[in-house]
């Protein structure tokens, strides 16, 4: 999605119509029109599947006239052990994950026996909920993934450990006959987590997992705003 409307202001600095971005499976586009050298965004992450709602980051961006921003807004995972790209983000310069100059990070997975998901965003993302023995999927930070969840150990039954997020997407939860289903963790600059299970003689156990994290490019970003858990449902992209 191409946009090029912009008005010339008295300051030097063009102005534009506010512009969204709604969710989607791809990577959008939008190139800066003549003129314009700073935008302010209002970038907010999905939420994880029955999860943790998204992250928010506000701020302003420098940019240059006719530079192509890449703009991702990752929709609502569709599966509770998938680490699906939930988190919004700007890229510029490329459409690979280190392009990636605002990130807003995503809602971890809930799990089939109701444990809550992490909150996605701020500076580490919300932890999930643990459940019984089983342990909840870490926050992402802004150097490493969410750690996975891990489970008390036991002498008779068995158990599941979590995965560990990595930059851009968070941990794959999986599923089990016994345990029933962990959460993913949420996307982000690094992603959250997934929950832990486990099956003893006390029951059957699945944890949530962890949200991812938000990032802004300190050379590029000002006037910084994070919000974490701010998102229900589909994320979205605004600049103006």
């Amino acid at each position: 999605m191409l946009n090029f409307w912009s008005k010339k202001t008295m300051m030097g600095n063009a102005k534009i119509k506010p512009i969204t971005f709604s969710a989607a499976a791809s990577i959008q586009q939008w190139k800066v029109p003549a003129g314009v050298r700073k935008i302010h965004v209002d970038c907010a992450a999905s939420q994880g599947m029955n999860g943790g709602r998204g992250g928010r980051v506000q701020c302003d961006l420098k940019v240059s006239p006719g530079q192509i921003l890449y703009i991702m807004v990752g929709p609502v995972p569709s599966s509770l052990d998938r680490a699906a790209y939930n988190a919004s983000d700007i890229r510029i310069g490329g459409s690979e994950y280190s392009n990636r100059v605002i990130v807003a990070g995503g809602g971890g997975n809930a799990s089939s026996r109701n444990a809550a998901g992490g909150a996605g965003g701020g500076l580490t993302g919300g932890a999930g909920s643990a459940h019984g023995n089983a342990g909840a999927g870490q926050g992402g930070s802004q150097s490493a993934g969410g750690a996975g969840g891990t489970c008390v150990p036991i002498s008779v039954g068995h158990s599941h450990g979590g995965n560990a997020g990595v930059q851009g997407t968070g941990g794959a939860g999986g599923s089990c006959g016994y345990c029933g289903t962990w959460g993913a963790g949420g996307a982000g600059y690094y992603g959250g987590g997934s929950g832990g299970a486990q099956w003893n003689k006390n029951g059957a156990f699945a944890a949530a997992g962890g949200g991812g994290s938000s990032y802004t490019k300190p050379e590029l970003c000002s006037e910084v705003v994070h919000t974490q858990g701010f998102r229900s449902g589909a994320g979205y992209i605004t600049l103006s």
